[in-house]
């Protein structure tokens, strides 16, 4: 009997010269059930792998990320209006409205930036060497910065601050009469100021409050003298968030 050269087709016996037969024998029953058996486990495993990818998917669509660009710090700008005291002995009681910025590091118990503008309408009054008196309305402008820090909780904050700025305003200065006619002049003031202020915001919101502060400052240098001793001031106002 020649030899038999045999070759496995999809689990099927075929000899070379012979009719191609769908019977299989002892020998080809392990091969069958192998692929059968490999196959299976490829479906159940693409399955489970299937089922984790989405779930995975939806996990990651329905959990908030948090964003890369939120600073890690709050602006809180406010606007508050009061009086203020100047330190000059012939400026009177002022009215003040106040605009400022506050940086801060978190909204309860932490440090902050605190950036102030002062708007300071005020009345001055002088006598000159005649007994004549001058009376005219002064503009004081008072620009500061610096830092403090805020205590308290959600409901009730106490707030303290030491700033270092500039005071600028215009004082008016009698030069002659001539004819009946009041001649008067306005002179430039400029100096420095050291300030610290004590206040409490009551929150009415996370992100609103109002605000009452009481602030003392001096002056420093200038053409306005140091001899004229402290100012200071009381302001109530709003606070929110932007």
């Amino acid at each position: 009997m020649g030899e038999r050269n045999m070759r496995f087709t999809l689990g099927r016996v075929t000899n070379s010269g012979y009719p191609q037969s769908e019977s299989y024998t002892a020998l080809n029953i392990p091969l069958i059930f192998g692929i059968v058996n490999m196959g299976r486990i490829m479906n159940r495993f693409l399955f489970v792998f299937l089922c984790c990818g989405v779930a995975q998917a939806a996990r990651a669509e329905t959990t908030p990320q948090p964003s890369p660009l939120q600073p890690p710090f709050y602006f809180m700008p406010a606007i508050e209006l009061g009086v203020a005291m100047s330190a000059h002995p012939e400026i009177l009681l002022g009215l003040l409205t106040r605009t400022s910025l506050d940086v801060r590091l978190d909204r309860i118990q932490a440090p902050f930036i605190r950036i102030t503008y002062d708007n300071i309408s005020a009345q001055f009054s002088s006598d000159d060497a005649d007994a004549r008196l001058l009376v005219s309305n002064v503009i004081i402008h008072d620009i500061a910065a610096g830092g403090g820090y805020r205590f308290g909780d959600q409901d009730i904050q106490l707030v303290t601050a030491i700033q270092g700025g500039v005071q600028i305003g215009g004082l008016p200065v009698l030069l002659e009469i001539v004819d009946g006619s009041i001649l008067v002049d306005q002179e430039n003031q400029r100096a420095g100021l050291i300030r610290g202020s004590f206040g409490i915001e009551l929150y009415v919101d996370l992100d609103a409050a109002v605000t009452l502060d009481v602030f003392g400052q001096r002056l420093i240098g200038g053409r306005w003298p140091f001899e004229y001793g402290w100012s200071g001031g009381l302001t109530i106002g709003l606070t929110t968030a932007l």
